[in-house]
């Protein structure tokens, strides 16, 4: 069972990757500009994009959110609206 929640946790991570980089290509943003409207560095944005960090914070997912006019739901693919 433990496997299965791991995976599972494996691909919410990817899933939010996938989505960062979805917005960031709707805003026409490079990672460095992206970067800038979140408050992080680009090397840590890339790292999320591509699903390095499993655990973001909530006080990050929200900047993120805010950046790009979005939910917090949406980027962790809990809701499909925006």
């Amino acid at each position: 069972m433990k496997a299965d929640n791991i995976a599972g946790a494996s691909d919410a991570v990817q899933s939010i990757g996938q989505r960062l980089r979805a917005l960031r290509n709707e805003h026409a943003w490079l990672l460095e500009e992206a970067a800038a409207h979140i408050g992080i560095s680009a090397q840590y944005l890339c790292r999320l994009e591509r699903g390095h960090y499993q655990n973001p914070t909530m006080h990050l997912l929200v900047s993120i959110a805010d950046a790009y006019g979005t939910s917090v739901d949406f980027i962790c693919g809990r809701n499909v609206a925006r």
